[in-house]
């Protein structure tokens, strides 16, 4: 049992609703979006080079850049089927995200 002396006292606040006491509260607003339309692009290949296909055809296309160990001449060649993959996945990704948004 808890002492008379060790009892919590609970003040109510009283809110006038007057512009001298006025209050703001922060917005309860929650967003389930990934991007925001400074942090697209940027974030979006972040997330498609984690996964492991992607940055092995970013890795052999760098290699064959290298004309020495290269049977391309130079050429990248893996690189526009990459350029194609990582596109169409980011457009897949701007209009999903633009749906959650609107769902928001």
């Amino acid at each position: 049992m808890l002492n008379e002396g060790s009892k919590r006292k609970l003040y109510d606040r009283i809110i006038d609703s007057g512009p001298k006491n006025q209050v703001e509260f922060c917005s309860n607003a929650i967003s389930t979006t990934q991007y925001t339309w400074w942090s697209f692009l940027p974030v979006n290949l972040f997330t498609q080079f984690k996964k492991i296909a992607n940055f092995y055809f970013l890795v052999i296309s760098y290699l064959q850049t290298i004309s020495a160990i290269s049977i391309s001449e130079g050429v990248p060649t893996n690189l526009y089927p990459l350029i194609f993959v990582l596109t169409v996945t980011a457009v897949k990704d701007a209009f999903e995200d633009l749906k959650r948004r609107t769902a928001d």
